[in-house]
């Protein structure tokens, strides 16, 4: 478990900003205080909740750092998989967390188009994930207006 390696935290933290930014040659960076911050966090799950972390910090801040102040908007996922209740409850949390993403990258991107670059998908892709989730947009003359 990643709480039990605290100490690596920030390190994988840089490991994984560097392989984004490699891949989408930019030059993106993780202050000290967002890495102390991630270290002080409770990580339930194992690298793989860091790595997303990382990822939804990228994806969503629009400047050369990755902006901390979107970990207080982060839920922690608690869960245990031990039988098929809790593989729902699990599976619950994750499609609120992708429909919360993607409601956010919506949002910031102004449009469909500009939201699926944003996430890194296909456009169909998305309007796929926004009919699951039931995500409504309105068009208007200049831009696509999300409605909860």
């Amino acid at each position: 478990p990643l709480n039990n390696r605290r100490d690596d935290i920030p390190y994988l933290a840089k490991y994984f900003l560097d392989k984004i930014n490699n891949e989408k040659k930019q030059n993106k960076e993780i202050l000290e205080s967002t890495a102390l911050l991630l270290q002080k966090m409770d990580w339930k799950g194992n690298i793989r909740e860091l790595e997303h972390c990382i990822t939804f910090l990228e994806c969503m801040s629009s400047g050369k750092f990755l902006d901390e102040s979107l970990l207080k908007e982060r839920k922690p996922i608690s869960f245990e998989v031990n039988n098929s209740t809790d593989y729902t409850a699990f599976q619950s949390t994750k499609d609120l967390q992708e429909k919360n993403l993607i409601i956010t990258a919506l949002e910031k991107a102004g449009s469909i188009s500009g939201a699926a670059k944003f996430l890194e998908m296909s456009r169909s892709t998305l309007r796929d994930k926004i009919k699951k989730f039931r995500i409504e947009i309105t068009k208007t003359t200049d831009q696509e207006k999300i409605n909860e």
